[in-house]
Formats: C-alpha cells, sequence, structure tokens
C-alpha cells in the first residue's frame, strides 16, 4: 500500500513538473511577444509623431499662403516662388 501510493505521488509530481515545464515555457513566450509589441508600439509611435509634425508644418504652410492671398499681386511679381505653393 505505501509502495502504491508512493508510486502514485512520483506520477502526479512528474505530472506536475511536466505542467510546470509547459507553462514556463508559455510564459516565456508570452513575456518575448510582449516585448516584440512593445517595440513596434514605440516605433509606430515615433512615426505618428513625426507624421504629426509634418502635419504641423504642413497647416502653417498653408495658413501662411492663405494669408498671402490677400496681398496685392505686386507681391506675387516679387516672390514667384509662391505659386509652388499654390495647392493649399
Amino acid at each position: 500500500m505505501v509502495f502504491k501510493s508512493k508510486e502514485r505521488l512520483e506520477e502526479e509530481y512528474e505530472k506536475l513538473v511536466a505542467k510546470f515545464k509547459t507553462l514556463k515555457t508559455q510564459f516565456n513566450q508570452t513575456k518575448l511577444s510582449n516585448s516584440e509589441l512593445k517595440v513596434q508600439f514605440h516605433e509606430a509611435k515615433e512615426q505618428m509623431n513625426l507624421l504629426d509634425v509634418e502635419l504641423t508644418k504642413s497647416s502653417n504652410r498653408c495658413e501662411v499662403l492663405n494669408q498671402a492671398s490677400d496681398i496685392p499681386d505686386i507681391f506675387y511679381d516679387n516672390a514667384p516662388w509662391i505659386y509652388e505653393y499654390s495647392e493649399c
């Protein structure tokens, strides 16, 4: 009886050890995936910040050009580069 009980405990222990190894592997894979997602997030955030800066620059340029549209034509004769940015 004691032998069977010991044998049963050893089998249960081996199953628990196997389950622990499986869970530890899953945990490590999840940590790695989390790290990869953090990198992707930071890259996307940096790209968004760069695009936001470009949007602000473009908006400012358009605002200047819109204000310039109220300037008399003599100004355009002296600054022909304004026509290049007239798409705003």
